[in-house]
């Protein structure tokens, strides 16, 4: 232990006598560990935490192929046949309007079946959960509410139960409280008991979400055979694309982390990159420290100082240091957290709460640690391994300029470049996949286009006919507001479709999915989608007119591939017992994600086909955020009751675009930083090549050596170092493709041009960094060399 302090203590005087170097490693380290730390609390949730349930690894995701639902059939018939799970609930995601007229709010909620806590392995902390009970018909409506509203809206009073909030327009009693923290589905802030399943022949098809828990022993295999032996409901036999999908169990963290691991594991890569070069760059410094203190301890090791005394004396220092840079990294790590919590996009943030905490602090320590021992393993082993006799002999003056010295200096500046180049080689692709995203043509023009929302509570709007009625009052209410020029009904691109019908194969042509949904007259007009042929949705496409639809490029080119869709039935839907006929082809746009290439799709006649409406689309002339406190007024003259969402289209198109934009703009700012230590590496490396080859150069000059001999001689280390870390980047960047391809748009990950941008910027920055060393050893006195031979 005696030791241990003294090693310390000398680390510490060494370091105050050198506070330029101990402030340039703590910054170096710190944007390397404060990086990992930060990207650590994102990781952390969406890969290594688990749940926080009891034995959440035990928790199970049945669905059909990639769809994530389930039919309440199947549901039923999974939950009387299943074995290897213990239990099994289904619930809907929904949102759900709370309050009293004049103050009510949207909130996401779900509607749940009675073991969806026992499946949970949760309770809660006042009265009880739902129960079969519950959801008949007749029963009192009732509801659990979520920690945070109960403490929002009833202050925590431990009195809540029998008391009642509005839902939906509905006086619904409370009967639970849940545990502080829980929220499932993800921000779910109450639960509503799910209605019973209705099995009789000619019922209307259900669909939900399916959670389930394995019994002891029972592998997620032995679920997924099982519940795959099944037989199919015969309401999967119409024409619903859900027929044809096979049953998949996946654990529960997979199916709530899918969409955000892909970006979240580059991230950290690209942060680990960083922290690698920060750590050679870091090396470096330390490595030339060391080498100018031989004399020191060849001195110290005559005197008696053991190896292992040189060795951890070295190791103390570095690691005081990679302590200091853990330390402010930790403060980066908080600003960074809040910074990207306001910055991540939805598929992170509505499952993940970032934030420093205990394991966070954790990582970080040990970052620190190995940070420490990267960057002192070298110079340590250097510092204990001379001998002291035949360094007194050299006075000092060359001393470590051997052949390992400087083959270290220079593979740690190679490991750099060539890490820089991985970095630089990733952001550049993203980059231009989010240019290729933004400067693309949609199919829709999204300016001064305000899009309304407002979800009609079943229990007072009942049926489609009283919602459309709704609906089309409202539309010419807010028609004549000023600066409305057109209004429309129909759902925006981005936010999915209707429904999804399976065309069955033929010989002639393959099987497709077509999304469908209802659109009102002008929807097209409205939303700036171009009519290629034919007709949009007409006022007299109504109930008593035949029906019609209108279909996109995509769903025409399967239609009539080479000829002509119109006049020709779509036969995977029926309007009022027939095939409607298809009377327009319109451009393709989005239905989900602008990235995703759209669906076949179909858009149907409101009037005809009639579907609860939730969208309206008005076009004005100004800003049309500027229209949404209007809007608000209108809606609640005509039902105080009702809660209305309003957002600008080129908003929406913003927020698709986010986790591009975030993943480009992150892993851009990792990796200008490891160009910057790669730059500073290189300039540090050659600089201190030039200061020990100034007795040299100064000889060259005196014997008749040009200032331009000099100057090549120097650049030629220096590019030479830089040719192979370029060429190496590219190689691992090559072999690295295949990471990036899913996140990429219409840009190959080998991509000839960002390569060729990326190794030229390189190259420049390391030809400016080296060219500054070389002047300045165009500089050499060479007579003041020669006095001093």
């Amino acid at each position: 232990m005696n030791h241990v302090a003294q090693d310390i203590r000398i680390a510490l005087r060494g370091l105050r006598r050198a506070p330029a170097f101990a402030i340039a490693v703590v910054l170096s380290l710190a944007l390397g560990i404060g990086a990992n730390a930060t990207m650590f609390t994102i990781l952390d949730p969406v890969l290594l935490r688990p749940l926080p349930y009891p034995h959440a690894d035990d928790l199970v995701a049945p669905a059909l192929g990639g769809t994530g639902i389930v039919t309440d059939s199947y549901f039923l018939k999974w939950a009387e046949n299943t074995h290897a799970l213990a239990f099994i609930a289904e619930y809907n995601p929904t949102s759900m309007i709370v309050g009293a007229a004049g103050s009510p709010e949207e909130l996401p909620g779900a509607i749940a079946s009675p073991d969806f806590v026992r499946v949970l392995g949760v309770a809660p902390t006042i009265g009880r959960f739902i129960t079969a009970g519950d959801g008949l018909a007749g029963a009192p409506p009732v509801a659990v509410l979520g920690h945070e509203l109960w403490q929002r809206q009833f202050a925590g009073d431990t009195h809540v139960l029998g008391r009642t909030i509005t839902v939906d327009g509905t006086q619904t009693t409370i009967v639970g409280v849940m545990p502080a923290g829980f929220s499932f589905p993800p921000r779910a802030s109450l639960w509503l008991p799910r209605p019973p399943i209705d099995t009789r022949p000619g019922a209307g098809l259900r669909i939900g979400q399916v959670v389930g828990r394995r019994r002891p022993g029972a592998s997620i295999e032995q679920v997924q055979r099982e519940l795959a032996q099944v037989p199919q409901p015969a309401d999967l036999q119409r024409s619903w694309s859900l027929r044809d999908f096979a049953v998949v169990v996946t654990p529960l963290h997979d199916q709530l982390y899918r969409s955000a691991k892909p970006m979240v594991v580059l991230l950290f890569a690209a942060v680990t990159l960083l922290l690698l070069i920060a750590c050679a760059n870091v090396a470096n410094l330390v490595l030339a420290r060391t080498t100018r203190r031989r004399q020191e301890f060849s001195i110290r090791s005559a005197l008696g100082a053991g190896r292992a005394t040189l060795y951890w004396e070295v190791v103390a220092e570095c690691l005081l240091l990679a302590l200091g840079g853990g330390a402010l990294g930790v403060l980066i790590s908080v600003w960074l957290s809040q910074l990207f919590a306001r910055l991540m996009p939805e598929s992170i943030s509505s499952v993940a709460r970032i934030g420093v905490d205990g394991r966070a602090l954790v990582f970080t320590f040990g970052v620190s640690i190995l940070a420490a021992f990267l960057i002192s393993s070298g110079p340590a082993f250097r510092a204990a391994r001379g001998a002291a006799g035949a360094l007194l002999a050299d006075g000092g003056s060359r001393a470590g300029d051997s052949r390992v010295a400087r083959f270290m200096r220079r593979s740690l500046v190679v490991v750099q470049l060539s890490t820089a180049v991985v970095l630089l080689t990733g952001a550049g692709l993203l980059v231009k996949s989010l240019a290729r995203l933004t400067g693309q043509d949609n199919g829709f023009r999204p300016d001064h286009l305000l899009i309304v929302t407002v979800n009609l509570p079943s229990s007072r709007y009942k049926g489609a006919v009283r919602a459309n009625q709704f609906f089309d009052a409202l539309a010419v209410r807010l028609a004549a507001l000023p600066g409305a020029r057109r209004i429309a009904q129909g759902p925006p691109p981005l936010v999915g479709y209707g429904f999804g019908y399976l065309h069955a194969a033929t010989p002639e042509t393959p099987a497709y999915k077509v999304a469908v949904s209802d659109v009102g007259p002008g929807f097209f007009e409205t939303y700036g989608i171009p009519v290629l042929a034919g007709r949009g949705i007409l006022a007299s496409d109504d109930s008593t007119g035949p029906p019609v639809v209108v279909v996109n490029a995509a769903l025409a080119r399967l239609i009539a591939p080479g000829g002509n869709a119109i006049g020709q039935p779509l036969d995977v839907i029926t309007i009022r017992q027939q095939h409607p006929t298809i009377v327009g082809v319109v451009a393709d746009v989005p239905q989900n994600d602008i990235a995703v290439r759209p669906l076949a799709e179909a858009f149907s006649a409101t009037a005809q086909d009639l579907h609860r409406p939730s969208w309206l689309a008005i076009r004005v002339a100004g800003d049309p955020d500027a229209l949404a406190l209007p809007v608000q007024k209108v809606v609640r003259e005509l039902d105080p009751e009702l809660v209305v969402r309003t957002v600008s289209m080129e908003s929406m198109l913003s927020t698709s675009l986010a986790p591009h934009r975030f993943t480009a703009v992150v892993l851009g700012t990792f990796a200008l930083l490891a160009m910057t230590l790669a730059a500073v590496g290189l300039f540090g490396v050659i600089a201190y090549l030039v200061e020990r080859r100034t007795r040299e150069i100064g000889v060259r000059m005196a014997l008749g050596a040009q200032r331009r001999h000099v100057v090549g001689l120097v650049l030629r280390e220096g590019l030479t170092l830089t040719a192979v870390g370029v060429s190496l980047g590219v190689a691992f960047s090559i072999g690295l493709a295949h990471v990036l391809q899913s996140l990429l748009y219409e840009v190959q990950p080998t991509d000839a041009g960002v390569i060729v941008a990326v190794t030229t910027a390189l190259s420049g920055i390391a030809l400016l960094a080296t060219g500054l060393p070389a002047l300045r050893a165009t500089r050499v006195d060479p007579m003041i060399t020669l006095r001093a031979e």
